[in-house]
């Protein structure tokens, strides 16, 4: 600051002599080169030092003001720093209120025990809602009941009534905007997590229970397959949409439905047996997309990389078997079967891309498929076989029921 205040002390005396020539040269380029690597200087703060650029009179006023510079300039960049740090914070408070970032979740690879239901609910309909709360609708018992369950904390709130309780429900999805749609046994619904009450929605365009639901990335739901009201299945497919709350037709469907996953441009892969197939929301129409391994297809989850996970029954108590469909070959192929006696039953996408997969019958049976290497690694299965599960906003995977011998309201989580 020496040179600053030299370069000061001579253009003020310079100013202040009311000179007409150009300042004294060498005093004043001494000062010049010691302040070349100086940080410039605000013109607010060279006006108040220097009185004014010109030539003038000594101003008392301007040279008070010029005297309390070093103070001003203080509680100027005070002001300065408070305002961007204020700024900053209140940003900040709004990336982190509308724009979450998610976490990757690290996982331990084991299921803990949570709180249980109040009451056994079988094999029950788990859907996650945008809060983290978990909707659970009984699936196996009349009348239904539904509920909300917070893994934090354990807590169950009833919910409902649903819509026909006397009548099954058998699939499940959330939509865009927070609701759960429903749909099973000839009755569709709409759940507002926001009341906690259900409300009929349609007609559907053809009468089914038990579809399999994918979501759309415009909002819609494709409707596909499902039965009949006397038990016959459908190859049909329509959309509902979350707007109107109506049906309308869409397809038709080659090949019967199956466990379906929306691929990442938007496609929704179907893996019916042994024919697979793919929707392509923009023309409604399906296409044709290879054989996967005859059998029964029982859950399907896509990964990352748009590839599709398969997992199935080669029997009904005999064992399972889980593939991998390649969306850039359309090609199928076997990924793991060593699951013994073990049929697989779900699937679920885990947060760093492995998959959890659950089966058995009667007990249950429980691995982590790492896709990359085809390894599947043994955890500790649940209790009941078949059970539920939906993963968590948290990235874990919540386990409830099941429909085994010892069928209770046992909840567990797998982190």
């Amino acid at each position: 600051m020496t040179a600053q205040n030299d370069l000061d002390r001579t253009l003020r005396s310079w100013f202040h002599a009311d000179a007409t020539a150009t300042p004294p040269p060498e005093p004043l380029t001494r000062a010049i080169e010691a302040t070349r690597n100086l940080r410039p200087r605000p013109a607010l703060v060279a006006w108040i030092g220097s009185a004014r650029i010109g030539a003038g009179k000594r101003n008392g006023v301007r040279d008070g003001i010029a005297a309390l510079r070093p103070a001003f300039v203080i509680a100027l960049i005070a002001l300065l720093v408070l305002a961007l740090a204020g700024g900053a914070a209140l940003v900040g408070s709004r990336l982190l209120t509308s724009l979450p970032f998610p976490v990757r979740h690290v996982y331990q690879d084991e299921l803990v025990s949570a709180p249980d239901l109040p009451s056994p609910m079988g094999a029950p309909l788990l859907v996650t809602l945008l809060d983290g709360h978990v909707l659970v609708m009984s699936t196996s018992r009349l009348p239904n009941t539904s509920l909300l369950y917070d893994p934090s904390t354990g807590v169950s709130v009833p919910a409902g009534p649903m819509v026909s309780p006397d009548r099954q429900v058998g699939s499940a999805i959330r939509l865009q905007d927070g609701r759960v749609f429903v749909t099973g046994d000839g009755v569709s619904q709409v759940f507002d997590p926001t009341t906690l009450q259900f409300a009929p929605v349609g007609p559907m365009v053809t009468p089914r229970s038990w579809p399999e639901l994918a979501m759309l990335p415009d909002g819609r739901v494709l409707v596909a397959g499902g039965v009949r009201p006397d038990g016959s299945p459908l190859q049909s497919v329509e959309l509902f949409d979350p707007g109107t709350l109506s049906f309308s037709p869409t397809g038709p469907m080659p090949y019967g439905g199956g466990p379906m996953g929306l691929l990442p441009d938007g496609r929704v892969f179907v893996a019916s047996s042994p024919n697979t197939q793919i929707y392509d929301p923009r023309s409604g129409t399906f296409a044709y997309a290879g054989v996967v391994l005859p059998g029964g297809v029982t859950g399907a989850t896509a990964l990352p990389d748009g590839r599709v996970v398969i997992v199935g029954v080669t029997g009904f108590q005999s064992g399972g078997y889980v593939g991998a469909w390649d969306p850039a070959e359309h090609t199928y192929g076997e990924v793991w079967g060593g699951s013994g006696s073990h049929p697989l039953w779900t699937a679920t996408t885990l947060d760093d891309g492995r998959v959890l997969v659950i089966g058995g019958r009667p007990s249950a049976w429980a691995g982590v498929l790492d896709p990359a290497t085809g390894q599947m690694a043994a955890v500790t299965a649940p209790p009941d076989g078949r059970p539920s599960s939906t993963r968590l906003l948290d990235g874990r995977v919540l386990i409830v029921g099941g429909l085994g011998d010892g069928v209770g309201p046992a909840v567990q989580v797998f982190q």
